[in-house]
C-alpha cells in the first residue's frame, strides 16, 4: 500500500477518533475501541499523538463501583484548536476564527475595491488572514484546518484537471492561504457556504432551503431535504444567470440580459447615478435611498426584479425557506417585503403556503461563518452538507 493510501487511512481514523469523543463526551479507551471500530492498538497510538498534541486530555481514574482497575475518561480539549473559515468575494473578504465549540473568536470584513484585479484583492486577503492570527487573538489556541469560499462555479468534477484563469486562482489561493497558515486549505464556492450558515442557524434537518446571494454576482445555493444540491456538473443555482430579457446589457458569461446584468450592485449604483451623479459608492446610496423617494423608487423596481426570478425558483424548487443575503440586501431596511411583491407575480399561491422569505442571519459574514462550520466539520469527522449524499464536493479537501 502507498504512503499516500496509508496517510489517509490514518486520518480517516484519526477523524473517527475525534469525532467519536465529540459526539458521545467523555469516553474510555475501551469504549473509544467500540464506537469506532478500530483496534486497540490503533487506538491507543492515535491517543497517544492527539494527547501529546494537546488536542484530547485524560480525566483522573474513577472507580468502577465493581471488580477492575478504575479507568480513565478521555475528552477534547476545546481550547486545544481552532479553525479558520475565509471568504474572498467579488465585494469583499472576510475571516472568522472558531473554536472546536463553533465559537466565535474574532471575525472581520474588509472591502475589496476592484474584483478584476486579482494580485489585490488576494493581497487584501492575505492581510485580513494575518490578522486573523495574530496574537493574542487566536491565543495559544492552535490552527488545525481552513476552508476558503471563491465567487463563481467551482470544478465539475473531483477528478477535473484545469488550466483556465479559474483553475489558476483556486490553486494560487489555496497555495498561498496554506503556506501562510501552516495548514490544509479547503476551497469551495463562497454562496455555498453562506447556505450553510443560514441553514445551520435556523436549526434546520431536513427542510428545503433556497439562498441567494445578491452583490456584485448574483447566484443560489439549494439544500433540499437537507442536502446541498450541487447538480450533475457542480452547477447548480446558477440563477444570476436567467436570461430576464432580449435586449438587456451584456454579462461577463457570454449573453445577454441575465438576472446578474439588472439587479447586480454595479448596475444598480450606475442606474441610481443617473439621477444622483453625487453618490459616492454602494454603501452611500443606501444611506440615502430611506430619504430619496427616487432611489426609493430604483430599489423597489430592482427588488421586483429579482422577486420575479425568486418566485419562478420557488416553482421549481418548492422551497420551505428562502434567504436573501449579500450587499444588495443592505439597500432598504424592507428589503424582503420589496422582493416579497415581485414573487407574489410569479410564485403559486400554493408553493407560498408555508413558505418563510427572511434576509441572512449572519450577514457579510455568511460565506465565511459557513466555511468555518465546515472546516469544523472536517476536523471533528461530522458529515455536513456538502458531503452528507455520500459525495464531496471536488475542491473541499
Amino acid at each position: 500500500m502507498s504512503s499516500t493510501a496509508l496517510s489517509a487511512i490514518r486520518l480517516a481514523n484519526t477523524r473517527a477518533v475525534i469525532g467519536a469523543l465529540d459526539a458521545h463526551g467523555g469516553m474510555s479507551r475501551a469504549q473509544l475501541c467500540t464506537a469506532t471500530g478500530l483496534s486497540r492498538t490503533t487506538t491507543h497510538a492515535i491517543l497517544r499523538e492527539l494527547m501529546d498534541d494537546g488536542v484530547v486530555i485524560e480525566g483522573p481514574a474513577t472507580p468502577l463501583g465493581g471488580p477492575g482497575r478504575p479507568e480513565r475518561r478521555l475528552r477534547l480539549d476545546p481550547g486545544a484548536g481552532v479553525v479558520m473559515g475565509i471568504e474572498l468575494g467579488r465585494s469583499q473578504a472576510a475571516a472568522v476564527v472558531l473554536n472546536w465549540s463553533g465559537v466565535v473568536l474574532w471575525s472581520s470584513t474588509t472591502a475589496v475595491d476592484d474584483p478584476l484585479d486579482w494580485d489585490a484583492s488576494v493581497a487584501i486577503l492575505m492581510e485580513l488572514v494575518g490578522r486573523a492570527t495574530a496574537p493574542p487573538r487566536a491565543g495559544t489556541n492552535k490552527l488545525r484546518h481552513a476552508l476558503v469560499g471563491l465567487p463563481g462555479l467551482m470544478p465539475s468534477s473531483p477528478h477535473h484537471v484545469g488550466t483556465d484563469e479559474r483553475d489558476r486562482r483556486i490553486a494560487d489561493v489555496r497555495s498561498r492561504l496554506t503556506e501562510s497558515l501552516g495548514v490544509p486549505v479547503g476551497v469551495t464556492g463562497n454562496t455555498r457556504l453562506a447556505a450553510v450558515a443560514e441553514f445551520r442557524g435556523r436549526g434546520l434537518a431536513q427542510e428545503t432551503l433556497i439562498y441567494c446571494h445578491l452583490s456584485r454576482g448574483v447566484g443560489a445555493a439549494i439544500v433540499l431535504g437537507g442536502h446541498l444540491l450541487r447538480g450533475a456538473t457542480n452547477s447548480a443555482g446558477e440563477f444570476g444567470h436567467m436570461r430576464t430579457t432580449d435586449d438587456g446589457p451584456p454579462c461577463h458569461c457570454g449573453s445577454h440580459g441575465c438576472l446578474e446584468t439588472l439587479v447586480g450592485t454595479d448596475r444598480v449604483l450606475a442606474q441610481a447615478r443617473d439621477v444622483r451623479p453625487d453618490l459616492q459608492d454602494f454603501d452611500d446610496l443606501c444611506r440615502r435611498t430611506a430619504t430619496d423617494p427616487a432611489l426609493r423608487r430604483l430599489a423597489e423596481d430592482t427588488a421586483r426584479t429579482l422577486g420575479r426570478a425568486v418566485g419562478n425558483m420557488c416553482n421549481i424548487i418548492n422551497p420551505e425557506h428562502v434567504v436573501l443575503g449579500g450587499d444588495l440586501v443592505r439597500l432598504t431596511d424592507d428589503w424582503d417585503v420589496l422582493v416579497a411583491a415581485g414573487l407574489d407575480d410569479t410564485a403559486l399561491g400554493q408553493v407560498q403556503e408555508g413558505m418563510s422569505l427572511s434576509t441572512s442571519l449572519h450577514g457579510r459574514q455568511a460565506a465565511s461563518h459557513g466555511a468555518g462550520l465546515l472546516a469544523l466539520d472536517h476536523i471533528l469527522g461530522r458529515a455536513n452538507l456538502l458531503e452528507s449524499d455520500g459525495s464531496h464536493d471536488p475542491t473541499h479537501h
